[in-house]
C-alpha cells in the first residue's frame, strides 16, 4: 500500500506496513517478553546500584568506627563494669584506648622521659584486682618514689583478657609502639599461651578469613564492617549474659554449644557438665564462676597440660607459630629502638597444691611434678630467649617461695598479692637488665 504525504511543494511518496494486513502483525507474545526483558535490566541495575550503595555505606561505616582494627584487637574503651565472683569484687575500667591504667599520651610531654611498655593477656590486664593492686601500677609507684632528681620514667600497660602472642604482636604493631617506648617487656602465660596461639590467626589468615556457610559468608562479602560490627555486639551482649544468673539448662546449652564448635563429643560434654562439684554448679547459677573455666572443665581439660607439657604432635603444630611471633615480636621492638624483655608468668598448678586439688575437682588433667619441676614449653621460651640474647626473668621461683598465696584458686589469676610480687620482681629486672638508654624526643 502507498500513502502520500504532502509537505510543502514536495510530494513525498512512503512504502508503510498496513496494519491490517495479518502477514505484518507484531505477535502479542514478542511484546511480552519485549516488557519482560526491559523489566529484568532494570532489576538488575536497581540491584547492582542498591549494592553498590551498601557497599559505599559499609566502607564509610569501617573508615568512621575504625571497625576491622577495632575488630581485630577486641578493646573496649572507655568502659567501666563491675566484675565479682565468689573470690573479688571490683570495678574494671578501661581507658580511651581499651587499656586499663591513666591516660597517656603517644606523644612525650617532657624529654628525657623513660617509657617502659608491659604487653600481655589478662594477668597484665588484671583481671580479678583493682586498678590499684595492678603490678604495672605498683612499679609505677616503687618507680615514682625512687626517682629522686632523676628523669621521671612511665610504665604503660598493653594488657588485654584472652590473647596469646600473635595477639599481643599485633597489639604492639598497631598501639604500642606509638608510644615509641625505650623497653618492651612482652609477657607469656605458660598456663594457656602455646594452646592460644593455634587458636588466634596469624595476620594472613586474618587477611582471608571469611565465615561459614554460604548466607554468613556473601553478608560478610557485601558489608564486611557491618557484619563484623554485629559480631562485637553479640560478643558483648554473650559476655554480659555469662554474669548473670543462669538456669541449670541456660549453662548445659552453652557447654554443648562449645562441645559442637570444638568437636567434642555432646554425650560426653553433658556428662562431665553434670559431674562437676555441687558447690561450682551453685556459683555458674549466680553468675560468679568464672564462664571460661567451667566451659573448659566440660570440653577441654587437657588445656593446661597442652600448654605447659605438649605431646610431640601438639608440640611441633604450636611450638613454631610461637617462636615465630617471639621473633617478629622481638624485631619490631628492636626496629623501634627499643629494649625486647621477657617475663614468663607460670600456671597457678605450678605454684598451688591448694589450685591442683581444686582443678582435680573440676577434672583437668594436672601433673604434681608441675609444682616442683620446669615444663616443656618453659624450657622452650628459655632455650629460644638464650640463643637470641634476649633477657628473661621467669616468676616462678619468685612466687613459689612467697609466704602468702598468690593467685585465686577458682579463678587461677594473680591476687593483690601475686601483682605485688610480681611488681617487686619485674622492678629489679629491668633495672637490672641491660642498660636501657632514653630518647631524646
Amino acid at each position: 500500500m502507498q500513502h502520500r504525504v504532502m509537505m510543502g511543494r514536495n510530494l513525498v511518496v512512503s512504502n508503510l506496513v498496513d496494519p491490517m494486513s495479518p502477514t505484518e502483525t507484531v505477535p502479542h507474545t514478542a511484546i511480552a517478553v519485549s516488557r519482560r526483558r526491559v523489566w529484568l535490566v532494570r532489576m538488575a541495575l536497581l540491584g547492582v546500584m542498591l549494592a553498590l550503595s551498601v557497599k559505599i555505606g559499609d566502607v564509610l561505616l569501617g573508615i568512621s568506627l575504625n571497625t576491622r582494627e577495632r575488630h581485630e584487637l577486641r578493646l573496649a574503651p572507655n568502659t567501666s563494669w563491675r566484675h565479682r565472683s565468689d573470690e573479688f569484687d571490683y570495678e574494671f575500667r578501661t581507658n580511651s584506648l581499651g587499656f586499663r591504667g591513666p591516660e597517656i599520651p603517644f606523644d612525650r610531654t617532657t624529654a628525657g622521659v623513660r617509657r617502659f611498655l608491659v604487653v600481655g593477656d589478662s594477668f597484665v590486664a588484671g583481671h580479678g584486682v583493682g586498678e590499684d593492686d595492678l603490678f604495672t601500677a605498683q612499679w609505677q609507684r616503687r618507680l615514682d618514689e625512687s626517682r629522686g632528681e632523676g628523669p621521671r620514667s612511665e610504665v604503660i600497660n598493653l594488657g588485654r583478657t584472652g590473647t596469646s602472642t600473635l595477639g599481643e604482636l599485633r597489639l604492639y604493631r598497631a598501639i604500642g609502639r606509638r608510644f615509641r617506648p625505650d623497653v618492651v617487656v612482652l609477657c607469656l602465660y605458660l598456663g594457656n599461651d602455646l594452646a592460644e596461639i593455634v587458636e588466634e590467626q596469624t595476620f594472613k589468615e586474618s587477611a582471608e578469613w571469611a565465615p561459614a556457610g554460604l548466607p554468613r559468608n556473601m553478608a560478610y562479602r557485601l558489608a564486611p564492617n557491618a557484619y563484623l560490627e554485629l559480631a562485637m555486639r553479640r560478643t558483648a551482649t554473650e559476655m554480659v549474659r555469662q554474669t548473670e544468673g543462669r538456669t541449670d539448662d541456660q549453662i548445659l546449652a552453652d557447654v554443648l554449644q562449645a562441645a559442637k564448635a570444638r568437636g567434642v563429643d555432646e554425650s560426653v560434654a553433658r556428662q562431665r557438665f553434670q559431674s562437676l562439684p555441687d558447690d561450682v554448679l551453685k556459683s555458674a547459677r549466680k553468675g560468679l564462676f568464672p564462664p571460661h573455666r567451667l566451659l573448659q572443665a566440660c570440653v577441654d581439660t587437657d588445656r593446661t597440660a597442652r600448654s605447659l607439657d605438649p605431646d610431640d604432635v601438639f608440640f611441633e603444630r604450636a611450638w613454631p607459630r610461637m617462636e615465630d611471633a617471639l621473633g617478629r615480636f622481638a624485631a619490631s621492638a628492636e626496629t623501634e629502638g627499643a629494649r625486647f624483655l621477657l617475663v614468663v608468668i607460670p600456671s597457678s598448678l605450678q605454684v598451688s597444691a591448694e589450685a591442683q586439688a581444686f582443678d582435680r575437682r573440676l577434672g583437668f588433667d594436672v601433673n604434681d611434678e608441675w609444682l616442683t619441676e620446669s615444663c616443656r614449653t618453659q624450657r622452650s621460651i628459655e632455650a629460644w630467649a638464650a640463643a637470641n640474647a634476649v633477657p628473661i626473668l621467669d616468676f616462678t621461683p619468685t612466687l613459689r617461695q612467697a609466704t602468702e598465696p598468690c593467685y585465686f584458686v577458682r579463678d587461677g589469676h594473680f591476687n593483690a598479692t601475686g601483682h605485688a610480687v610480681a611488681a617487686r620482681a619485674i622492678a629489679d629486672f629491668v633495672a637490672n637488665a641491660a642498660s636501657v638508654g632514653g630518647r631524646d624526643d
